[in-house]
């Protein structure tokens, strides 16, 4: 049996907690796409993994990622295994070279690994992340005369990622596109679209495709079958939102590649309606938006210009007296306010013989003077206080605070 799985990235849960590898034998195959991460930094821990792993009985393949450490896995001896070229890891670990067929099982496995790093610059070069990650042009020509050799056909294509140029159509420029997977042993299957692609195409149309296109087949284990027409549908869809948006694929694959004018001279790729009509509403946005800064600027400058402005003293001569101000909007200017008048005090007692207040109520006075506002236990004020139970800012009791210890909001 042939297992596929997508990227391991150096955890080892991905082998020991499944439940299928205790049943696995020497007839059968765990295929990796990619970013296998036990060669990532090349240390004793990934060593002691790679020999328990050689210790099982299946044969671990993988082909190479982004995220792999290219010089150690290029360091192990390079040999012919079922018709392609591998690196050997260990007994049954290898690695399945860039553009090579593989015979296993009877079924014809096509492999090209690698990948752009989106994170590169997050990373270190030849630390983190290693040029070699790319193709290069000999192993792309390896492929196309591998491939020639069997006609251009095979059963089973694995890569990391897909081509540039699909990816970028299925994602709307984003490296990403539909992904489809078939649970064969749970009876199940499940898609789900990238985010750009999913901004246009609801899950309610996904699912009617599924239950049109891949059901049927499904239902009677032509699995092959159902996969194609899924993509078939999914591509015709595509079609639909290429012609709603006002360009073909045709035409974004001409304006990409320069070939593609609008006149047959000039090399100006034609605007289509749909375009010229999204042109116009963002330039009115643009205006409205434009009107509605200058009216707020115009309203502000009326209504609190006026305070920094006017006469100023004496410079009518003496005795002049500024006519009240207007309403603007229905907005009343403030009026100024009448001074307070002085607040009548009590004569203090005595000092150390007067009855004091205490935080908790009334107590006596102790020498000296008496007893202020302290932090003790209590309901403390809400400006001061920390919450319930808790004195004021001077004191340290626990309660509810907004920062800090206790429990936060």
């Amino acid at each position: 049996m042939i297992y596929i799985t997508g990227d391991t990235h150096g955890d080892p849960n991905r082998f020991l907690c499944s439940r299928e590898e205790k049943t696995w034998t020497q007839e059968d195959t765990v295929i990796i796409c990619g970013d296998f991460g036990f060669l990532f930094e090349n240390n004793e821990s990934e060593n002691a993994f790679l020999d328990a792993l050689e210790a099982r009985p299946y044969t671990v393949a993988f082909i190479d990622g982004n995220h792999e450490n290219f010089p150690a896995i290029f360091s192990y001896p390079e040999e012919q295994w079922n018709g392609g070229r591998v690196h050997r890891i260990r007994r049954n670990i290898l690695h399945l070279m860039r553009g090579q067929i593989y015979s296993i099982e009877g079924k014809k496995i096509f492999t090209f690994g690698g990948g752009y790093s989106r994170d590169r610059m997050r990373r270190k070069l030849n630390v983190y992340f290693w040029n070699e990650e790319l193709p290069s042009s000999e192993e792309y020509h390896e492929a196309v005369r591998n491939l020639r050799e069997h006609g251009n056909r095979v059963d089973i294509v694995l890569t990391h990622t897909g081509p540039k140029g699909i990816l970028c159509r299925m994602g709307w420029g984003i490296e990403d596109g539909l992904v489809l997977v078939m649970a064969i042993d749970d009876e199940d299957y499940y898609a789900i679209a990238s985010v750009a692609l999913s901004e246009h195409l609801r899950a309610s149309d996904i699912q009617e495709i599924l239950d049109e296109e891949l059901e049927p087949d499904f239902a009677a284990g032509d699995y092959d079958a159902g996969a194609r027409k899924v993509y078939a549908a999914f591509c015709e869809r595509i079609e639909e939102l290429y012609e709603q948006y006002g360009i073909s694929p045709e035409e974004e694959a001409g304006w990409e590649s320069g070939t593609l004018s609008g006149d047959g001279a000039s090399g100006e790729p034609v605007r289509t309606s749909s375009s010229i009509g999204r042109g116009i509403r963002s330039l009115i946005m643009m205006i409205v938006w434009i009107v509605l800064i200058i009216l707020i600027v115009v309203i502000l400058a009326a209504v609190f210009g006026g305070r920094r402005g006017g006469p100023r003293s004496g410079y009518y001569g003496p005795g002049y007296v500024p006519p009240p101000r207007r309403r603007f909007f229905g907005i009343r200017p403030p009026r100024p306010r009448p001074p307070r008048p002085p607040r009548p005090r009590a004569p203090r007692p005595p000092a150390g013989r007067g009855p004091g207040r205490s935080a908790g109520g009334r107590g006596l006075g102790a020498p000296g003077g008496g007893a202020g506002r302290r932090s003790g236990a209590g309901r403390s004020t809400p400006r001061r206080g920390g919450g319930f139970g808790g004195g004021g800012s001077r004191g340290g009791g626990a309660g509810r605070r907004s920062s800090g210890g206790g429990r936060g909001r």
